[in-house]
């Protein structure tokens, strides 16, 4: 496969675009998910008897997936830049070590 496992190859401007595309994603995840819940709230509004329980249910089950998936999100963002920053404090110790 031509895998080499004595050397690393990182681009710390890939690693932080990464970081950012992840939390732009969790942001428009976000909005898109509060639009349709705006956008559904006046027929949701007026429904009644087991109809309304049923949808609660699945709504919560819903508002549970949308928190985790967003806590995910948010972990890798974080994971990235601090992989970044610990590649870049990394690169500038090695580079003072050879000056």
């Amino acid at each position: 496969m031509g895998y080499d496992q004595g050397h690393v190859m990182v681009t710390f401007a890939t690693i932080a675009e990464a970081s950012q595309n992840v939390q732009r994603t969790y942001q428009s995840l976000e909005q898109k998910l509060n639009d349709l819940h705006q956008f559904l709230q006046p027929m949701v509004a007026e429904w009644t008897g087991s109809a309304a329980e049923q949808y609660q249910q699945k709504q919560q089950q819903w508002n549970q997936a949308q928190t985790d998936l967003g806590n995910v999100l948010q972990t890798i963002g974080r994971v990235l830049e601090d992989t970044h920053t610990a590649y870049t404090q990394t690169e500038q110790a090695n580079s003072q070590a050879w000056a």
